[in-house]
């Protein structure tokens, strides 16, 4: 096997290495389409998604985010963001991964459910859990 990022060789044996599948290396929206969901495909996944600056990826009603380690611009955060996703579709159809899907939908089962809703955010510390 040789490591991407350093260059460097390393045996294994064929057992230990995992297998990314195409549809993984192409960085899909919501990792349910995968046919198979494996560390090496949900790796793969975000690490495609990351390069190409798209740090939110959801696995069915779950998001995932990844820290980008910088500063994001008003395009991902601000008002014309946030009013976009006011309006979208509560089965998440047309829209990229982001939290305010996740809170209209939140919103939108609360107001016609009338039952409490929550979110979990985890994370280590430091990793953008607040922002």
């Amino acid at each position: 096997v040789k490591l991407k990022e350093s260059g460097k060789m390393q045996r294994r044996e064929a057992n230990e290495v995992e297998q990314a599948s195409q549809l993984s290396l192409s960085g899909v929206e919501d990792m349910t389409t995968l046919d198979d969901l494996t560390e090496a495909t949900v790796l793969s996944t975000l690490r495609s998604r990351y390069q190409r600056k798209e740090i939110y990826t959801n696995v069915g009603g779950i998001l995932i985010a990844v820290n980008p380690y910088e500063k994001l611009s008003e395009t991902v955060y601000g008002d014309e963001c946030m009013f976009a996703y006011g309006g979208a579709d509560v089965a998440f159809t047309g829209c990229a991964p982001h939290p305010y899907l996740l809170a209209e939908a939140a919103l939108r089962a609360l107001d016609r459910d009338r039952e409490s809703q929550s979110f979990v955010i985890s994370g280590e510390s430091g990793s953008g859990k607040t922002e």
